[in-house]
């Protein structure tokens, strides 16, 4: 049987990509103290939307970096119990070669949490179903955040969220269903909320590694025990690593190289092997359709269908067909202590640096993130 989820303690943005809020602000601050730190969360601890049943018009969230909890004042050897990634942060030599940040994209030359720079320590996301939503709550946080001392290092605008991603594919199709939750009890097939949620089991029934203190560090019973029967108070249950990338991504030159790539024998232009080559890569055709139910061509009727990863894994070898989970992205293989990542934050930027370029910021949860840890989310 599945533990049941503590939900007015996890994050709502685990249970939901608010769709229906198209419109999204993220400020990017940094603490003078930990004074300053606890003052501005003392106020935004009520603010945070929980996984609760929500109906509202607008939702807000909080993350902090290790450099954050740093500032808050929790010792290094309490940090020390999250992941190596997160300790380390995205702009590390070697973390910036794993991930392929390097050239233009090498950390030094970044809009914000750059090496030189003062580091980030925190991140506040809002999301509101109009500007005007939007603006009266984000000009509320510049107001605390300023009465705190709390300086803000960027402030990411966004476009208003439609149905498709920057090079033109239909998104927002689907998402992993996670047990506890209501859409679990729709008839989905769920995973365990271990594979996204720090403090329950996942798919192996193990625990992800998380800050443990001896009970006599929570001396006001404020934090959950141990559910390993440890007796220690359990510092990272219901919370979750969140990574925030600010991306350009090329959309000319994408659909240049997908033209070039597929010309005929004569030279002159094939478009629908262009958007066939594109579709191959991105892992669906530009409706959403998925390549495992149309092979070879485009089929509207389809845009919105979920492509089960068994089937698809079993025609990928042959290359008539893709694995519904593709994406351009860098893949790595899934050890038994590392688990699944869940996509649910990507959102158009108002200003990209180049013609033809588009911007985008894109957020995923995950409890045992390899790759690049930016901030630990948790709620209470």
């Amino acid at each position: 049987m599945a533990p049941r989820l503590d939900l007015d303690n996890t994050q709502g943005l685990l249970a939901r990509a608010y769709r229906g809020l198209t419109y999204a602000r993220f400020t990017v601050f940094a603490i003078s103290g930990p004074a300053a730190g606890h003052a501005v969360l003392s106020w935004l601890l009520p603010q945070v939307t929980t996984a609760a049943q929500f109906t509202a018009d607008s939702a807000l969230h909080v993350a902090f970096t290790a450099a954050g909890l740093r500032r808050l004042g929790l010792p290094d050897g309490v940090i020390a119990g999250f992941s190596a990634e997160f300790g380390e942060g995205m702009a590390g030599p070697d973390r910036s070669r794993f991930l392929g940040d390097v050239e233009d994209s090498d950390p030094r030359f970044w809009d914000w949490g750059a090496p030189q720079e003062p580091p980030v320590d925190g991140l506040v996301l809002l999301y509101a179903a109009t500007p005007e939503i939007l603006g009266r709550r984000q000009a509320e946080l510049a107001s605390r955040l300023a009465a705190a001392g709390i300086g803000r290092l960027s402030v990411l605008d966004t476009r208003e969220l439609g149905d498709n991603e920057p090079f033109g594919f239909h998104d927002g199709i689907s998402q992993p269903v996670i047990q506890g939750l209501p859409r679990a009890r729709q008839g989905a097939r769920a995973l365990p909320a271990g594979e996204f949620i720090l403090g329950y089991p996942n798919s192996y029934g193990q625990l992800t590694d998380r800050p443990l203190l001896p009970a006599s560090g929570d001396p006001r019973h404020l934090l959950p025990r141990d559910p390993a029967g440890s007796g220690a108070a359990d510092l990272g249950r219901n919370g979750c690593y969140l990574v925030l990338r600010q991306l350009e991504q090329d959309v000319g030159a994408f659909w240049r190289y997908a033209a070039e790539a597929t010309r005929r024998p004569d030279g002159s232009y094939d478009p629908q092997a262009r958007t066939a080559l594109a579709a191959k890569m991105v892992g669906r055709w530009p409706s959403g359709a998925p390549l495992i139910k149309a092979p070879d061509t485009d089929d509207p009727r389809l845009g919105d269908a979920r492509a089960p990863e068994a089937s698809s894994l079993s025609r990928s070898a042959t290359g008539t067909a893709c694995s519904a989970a593709a994406a351009p992205t860098a893949p790595a293989p899934r050890a038994p202590r590392l688990t699944m990542i869940m996509r649910y934050g990507w959102r158009p930027m108002t200003r990209p640096r180049r013609a033809g370029g588009r911007g985008c910021t894109s957020s995923a949860w995950s409890p045992a993130w390899r790759g690049s840890s930016s901030s630990c989310s948790t709620r209470g």
